[in-house]
């Protein structure tokens, strides 16, 4: 299951009494209003405004692994896909620990490849995590597994 999205409290800045909003440094500006906005929105002076922002997800899957039943000995792929892939690197993880390439399993695209499924090294809980390092954000998969079956 994806991992819920974080809000944060932004604060503005402060509400006076002429109507005048000083806004926090970070805000970028000073503005004055009319004396409306108090009695719109029910803020008084010397009211802190507030807003809760909740940033924007950009990644998406649409595709994530899915538990599946595999023979012992044979293929199989782990699926991890995202919306807009620009500039998306995937990283796979197995029981909480990250993978890398080996000859019998290796990420493919986006994919985990298995070429030859093994009931001991392969059991477990897989996922992907698809990073967009343009922005930093990250975006962890469900969890799938093998029901690894003998021929």
């Amino acid at each position: 299951m994806s991992k819920p999205r974080l809000c944060e409290l932004y604060h503005l800045g402060v509400l006076f009494g002429d109507g005048a909003l000083l806004f926090w440094p970070d805000a970028f500006l000073r503005h004055d209003f009319t004396g409306t906005l108090s009695s719109l929105w029910g803020w008084f002076p010397g009211t802190t405004l507030s807003l809760p922002l909740c940033p924007a997800i950009s990644i998406q899957f649409t595709k994530e692994p899915k538990s599946q039943d595999a023979l012992h000995g044979r293929s199989a792929m782990l699926r991890c896909e995202v919306g807009n892939p620009a500039n998306i690197t995937y990283e796979w993880y197995k029981d909480d620990e990250r993978l890398e390439n080996t000859e019998r399993r290796f990420q493919e695209g986006s994919n985990l490849k298995f070429i030859s499924v093994d009931r001991q090294l392969d059991a477990g809980s897989f996922y992907c995590k698809a990073l967009n390092y343009g922005t930093g954000e990250m975006l962890t998969s469900t969890e799938a597994s093998f029901n690894i079956k003998c021929e």
